[in-house]
Parts: C-alpha cells; structure tokens; sequence
C-alpha cells in the first residue's frame, strides 16, 4: 500500500539554452504535464512551471522546476525506460544547457 511516507518525490531543475524561446518552452512544459495522461505507472503527481525565485543568486538561470511523485522508487526507476519517457527526454534534453534533479522518499 503507498502512503505520504512511502511516495517517491523528484525534484528537476531546468536551464534552457539561450536561443531556446519560450514558445519552445512551454512546448516541453505542455509534453511533461501531458505525462499524467500517457497511464505512466506509479505517476501519482506532476506539477512544473518557471522558476519564481531561488537561493543562491547562481540559482537564476534554473528558468523552469517540476516535481513528479510516483507511489515508489521503483515505479520512477521503471518510467526511464519507458515510450512515454523517451517520447520526452530525447528532445527536451536537446534544448537545454543544464538538468538537475534530487529525488528522495517522504
């Protein structure tokens, strides 16, 4: 059974590179969210939008941030290998400078 406790949060962080508009942008962020509908296993939440502050300052060219939540590790670990994942990360990881993500338990 997954609880608050047991759910898998990840963290990303977005840099675009320079020539990268923000029509192309919100491309991306409209292909993410659209993962809550592709019946990606385990894929409890999904929130992204731009950046609206950050710390240190060194944080301001992270121009977008998402979190996913999956019931469980497992089930993020499995999304990578997956169509609805690739139909995402191969373009998007083109267009950008810089990605982060943390992910923990909780």
């Amino acid at each position: 059974m997954t609880t608050p406790a047991t759910r898998f949060q990840l963290i990303i962080s977005y840099d675009w590179k320079p020539e990268i508009t923000p029509a192309r942008r919100q491309y991306h962020v409209d292909k993410i969210r659209a993962l809550l509908t592709k019946g990606v296993p385990g894929l409890l939440e999904l929130r992204i939008g731009p950046r609206s502050l950050g710390h240190p300052a060194e944080t301001a060219s992270w121009d977008h941030g998402a979190v996913m939540v999956f019931a469980q590790e497992q089930d993020y670990i499995n999304f990578g290998s997956t169509k609805a994942h690739d139909e995402v990360a191969f373009e998007l990881v083109a267009d950008l400078e810089r990605i982060q993500y943390i992910g923990f338990t909780g």
